[in-house]
């Protein structure tokens, strides 16, 4: 909401992230043009209650560790970097290490978060899935479990950025 003591005439200007998708922003429900890819610039006469609302998407997206990390990737969903946490994985980790030699062939990471999958005490809801491809017919499902890295090892699991995976059909 916008409430200027008066109606004025003055700019606000919008930026946007480069790493958002599908950018709109209304002003009292008419859509805005936008002509910059990093900011959009709204002058006009604002009056008591008007209304802006922005909206993006914040996709998933996998990052290629380059030459610092050659053959790692790492995930991030709009300006977090996700990290995997021991503690959220240990059916997993029972199975397999997840040392640096191994490789694993994953899916694309799921969009929606699933925050069913946190304990109970866990601060934030942001959980979100990689599917492992296994090559065994009728083996189990098995996931990577993804949380913001600001909330990682809140109950003391040791975190990983940077992981040696292969994502299927890239």
């Amino acid at each position: 909401m916008i409430n200027p003591s008066s109606n004025k005439k003055f700019a606000i200007n919008f930026r946007i992230p480069a790493w958002s998708t599908n950018y709109t922003l209304t002003v009292n429900g008419v859509k805005q043009n936008i002509i910059s890819s990093q900011s959009i610039k709204v002058e006009r006469v604002w009056k008591a209650n008007d209304k802006v609302i922005v909206r993006f998407d914040m996709p998933l997206q996998v990052i290629k560790g380059g030459s610092s990390y050659p053959g790692f990737i790492a995930f991030k969903r709009g300006p977090q970097v996700l990290a995997f946490d021991a503690s959220l994985n240990t059916g997993l980790l029972k199975e397999s290490r997840l040392e640096s030699e191994q490789k694993f062939l994953v899916g694309k990471p799921e969009y929606k978060s699933n925050a069913d999958l946190l304990p109970k005490q866990w601060i934030g809801k942001q959980a979100y899935t990689v599917n492992i491809i296994d090559r065994k017919k009728n083996a189990a499902k098995q996931q990577l479990i993804m949380v913001p890295f600001a909330d990682a090892s809140q109950t003391g699991g040791a975190i990983k950025v940077w992981m040696q995976l292969n994502i299927a059909n890239e």
